[in-house]
C-alpha cells in the first residue's frame, strides 16, 4: 500500500485518512437521505450519530493500539492517538 495517496501541492494526502474520510462522507449521504425518506428529521439522531463515530474511534485506537506499541515500541500517548489503532 501507498502511504500517500496523491500531493496538493507539496501537502501530502495520506490514503488510509483520505479513504477513512471518503467512508465517513458516504456514510453521511446515505444517513441523510434514508433520514429525509423516513419523514420529520429528529435531532436525537444527530447525537446517536456522533457517539458512534466517537466510540467507533475510541474503539479502534484501544482495540489495536496494543500492537503499534509492540511493533514500534512507542510507548507515548501522542503516537499511539496519531499512528496506531487503524482499523476499521
Amino acid at each position: 500500500m501507498h502511504p500517500v495517496l496523491f500531493y496538493v501541492g507539496s501537502w501530502p494526502v495520506p490514503s488510509h485518512e483520505a479513504f477513512i474520510f471518503l467512508g465517513v462522507v458516504a456514510a453521511t449521504v446515505v444517513f441523510w437521505r434514508q433520514a429525509e425518506r423516513q419523514g420529520p428529521f429528529d435531532e436525537r439522531l444527530l447525537w446517536i450519530v456522533a457517539g458512534t463515530l466517537f466510540a467507533g474511534a475510541v474503539g479502534a485506537k484501544l482495540g489495536t493500539g496494543w500492537r503499534y506499541v509492540t511493533v514500534t515500541h512507542d510507548h507515548s500517548l501522542a503516537g499511539i492517538l496519531a499512528r496506531g489503532g487503524r482499523s476499521i
